[in-house]
């Protein structure tokens, strides 16, 4: 199966997502499927082969943190030619209602996409006001999943939406053999 995964946050910044879609690619790769992820990046040099640079994203001060977003023309360029090149059997897109990548693949592909919602945000005047911005690209989502109870929460509250609860998975054979 051809599998493209859309990460929204700068790849070689750590982070949580990062982590989460990077085990999943190469959980999807081990099983014998032919997988592509899109990501803003900031060395080039840290892709893996499975990994296509969109570009260099900006920081932006969000939900007490800093979160590394690309949205734009040269990048919604970018994303449409990624998702043409590879003629995806399924789109997974992760947090798709933040403006960067995973947004913007929702926006340009046709086909299944299934999304994965990791944000958890009690109070969010942004959420709120982009849900009817976002409802389009909301429609075209085959399956939702959120990654905890209260990021489930928030897609109720702030976007109208719900999901499936999935916890991240945790690829252990990193941790075989450590030490405590």
């Amino acid at each position: 199966m051809r599998i493209g995964i859309a990460c929204p946050y700068t790849w070689d910044v750590p982070g949580g997502v990062q982590v989460h879609v990077r085990d999943l690619a190469e959980t999807l790769i081990a099983a014998g499927h032919e997988v592509s992820v899109i990501t803003p990046v900031d060395d080039e040099r840290t892709l893996p082969s499975y990994a296509v640079d969109v570009g260099r994203a900006l920081p932006v001060r969000y939900n007490g943190s800093v979160a590394r977003l690309l949205m734009g023309p040269v990048s919604a360029a970018r994303v449409r030619r990624w998702l043409r090149e590879h003629d995806f059997d399924v789109l997974h897109v992760h947090e798709p209602s933040a403006p960067s990548v995973g947004l913007l693949a929702c926006m340009l592909a046709d086909g299944p996409i299934v999304a994965t919602f990791h944000t958890a945000n009690p109070r969010s005047r942004f959420l709120t006001a982009a849900q009817g911005a976002l409802q389009p690209s909301f429609e075209k989502l085959r399956a939702r999943i959120a990654v905890s109870e209260a990021a489930r929460r928030t897609l109720v509250e702030h976007l109208g939406a719900d999901a499936i609860l999935i916890p991240n998975g945790v690829a252990v054979a990193g941790f075989v053999g450590a030490t405590p």
